[in-house]
């Protein structure tokens, strides 16, 4: 009983303050989609108007998508070189060449 008691009364303090305490929004102000793309312009004018050393680093602005529902950050596109299956030899690796039903079918009228 000594020990359920102080922690009754803990649980009520806790339950208290968190019933009592406003929701907090920390820095966030509603904002409708035409102010935001208005503030999305303006600032990038801005940042192009910037003379900067760094166009390889996270201050290029060019490098992210400020497209509503993507994500933010482009991808870099890939070499079709690297894509390239190679073999032990250094030769590329060829895949044998599939006739799709439409050529099948003239192939066939044709012999």
């Amino acid at each position: 009983m000594k020990h359920k008691l102080p922690l009754i009364f803990l649980c009520a303090v806790v339950a208290l303050v968190f019933g009592i305490a406003p929701s907090v929004q920390a820095q966030t102000a509603y904002l409708t989609p035409k102010q935001q793309k208005r503030q999305l312009k303006t600032s990038l004018r801005e940042a192009k108007r910037v003379e900067t050393d760094y166009s390889e680093s996270h201050l290029d602005v060019d490098a992210y998508n400020h497209r509503k529902g993507e994500s933010g950050r482009k991808l870099k596109k890939g070499n079709k070189r690297d894509l390239m299956p190679i073999n032990e030899d250094g030769t590329a690796v060829t895949k044998p060449k599939v006739f799709t039903k439409k050529n099948a079918a003239t192939r066939a009228r044709k012999s």
